[in-house]
């Protein structure tokens, strides 16, 4: 108990700091140093109301911040919390005009950015589809990833609603939920980063439950919480 923090928060570790996302209410990211948790080095804003989910880093001068109430991806330096732009991605949102961004990955020269495409006016149900936006980290500009429909696309998922992801080298896994009233339309998505395709690898069903909050390690064995019908959970290989 050395710091208190938003009671909403996240944390991320890069180059030897600890980066605490506090989200809706507090929409700051706090930077510590390990030897003293403490007393944080700075914090900044990522913009009031905004609910800042991740963040994921390219430098020590240059990180994108997944903002949940906005439809722009910022884009910071870590080391002085500046801002240096946004990315629109008001183009991936559903009718009610947000595209509810989340997790992200890096993988050589892209960002990919989990976009779930809630819909907010009926209790953040799935929409139809939840989908992935690319960015080139050299221009900061969107990568249309279908080539044969209008506009820039991105990767859709064959799942819906993703809710913990976790990347290891060239994949980039996903427990989506789907909705939380039916256990039997979620499941584990693999996204292949090399090859920008996805597939399902254990659905709902086999799960037995929603899965949550998912770990991976380098052997591909992953752990994920699974929530059934009664909302009792268990972790489950």
């Amino acid at each position: 108990n050395v710091l208190n923090i938003h009671s909403d928060a996240g944390v991320q570790f890069y180059n030897d700091r600890v980066y605490v996302i506090n989200r809706l209410g507090q929409d700051n990211i706090l930077v510590l140093n390990p030897e003293d948790l403490g007393k944080p080095e700075r914090q900044f804003s990522v913009g009031n109301g905004t609910n800042p989910q991740a963040i994921a880093f390219v430098s020590d001068s240059k990180a994108y911040v997944t903002r949940y109430e906005s439809t722009h991806l910022l884009i910071v330096n870590p080391a002085t919390g500046d801002s240096l732009g946004s990315v629109d991605l008001s183009g991936f949102a559903d009718s009610d005009g947000v595209p509810e961004m989340f997790q992200m990955a890096i993988w050589q020269e892209q960002l990919y950015v989990l976009c779930q495409r809630l819909d907010r006016n009926n209790g953040f149900a799935p929409t139809d589809r939840s989908e992935v936006a690319v960015v080139d980290m050299n221009t900061d500009a969107l990568k249309d990833m279908d080539a044969n429909e209008a506009g820039v696309q991105g990767i859709v998922l064959v799942l819906k609603n993703p809710a913990g992801a976790v990347q290891v080298q060239d994949r980039f896994y996903l427990s989506c939920v789907g909705s939380f009233s039916d256990v039997g339309d979620g499941g584990i998505e693999v996204l292949n980063l090399a090859e920008n395709t996805s597939e399902v690898v254990v659905g709902g069903t086999e799960l037995g439950g929603n899965p949550g909050a998912l770990a991976v390690g380098a052997n591909q064995k992953g752990y994920v919480v699974v929530s059934d019908v009664t909302f009792a959970n268990a972790v489950k290989p």
